[in-house]
């Protein structure tokens, strides 16, 4: 069984670059109405190349369900203490740099 290995700068990089890009061009494409469907699309798809990117490197996909020995949504239940990120304003916000770097 071969132990997975760590990324490199650029296997960490790929799956930001490529969604800055795609959310750039959603904002580019759709203006304002890309919060209601695209830009969840480009989430989707930016999570498949962070995957790919992942097994690229030697994770197993069974080895996602295991964390520390228990299973992954346990793990997320105990950690889930934390205070909630306010997601919609941080929705509202980002296409303002992505807008000025679509103008770029």
């Amino acid at each position: 069984m071969t132990t997975p290995k760590s990324p490199s700068l650029i296997d960490a990089l790929i799956p930001i670059a490529a969604l800055v890009v795609m959310l750039s061009l959603s904002v580019f494409i759709f203006g304002s109405d890309s919060s209601s469907g695209p830009n969840q699309i480009v989430l989707t798809m930016a999570a498949a190349i962070a995957s790919i990117v992942a097994i690229r490197n030697g994770h197993k996909w069974g080895g996602y369900r295991q964390v520390n020995g228990s299973k992954l949504l346990e793990s997320v239940n105990e950690h889930i203490q934390a205070p909630p990120i306010p997601t919609r304003s941080l929705q509202q916000s980002w296409p303002i740099p992505a807008a000025i770097l679509a103008g770029l």
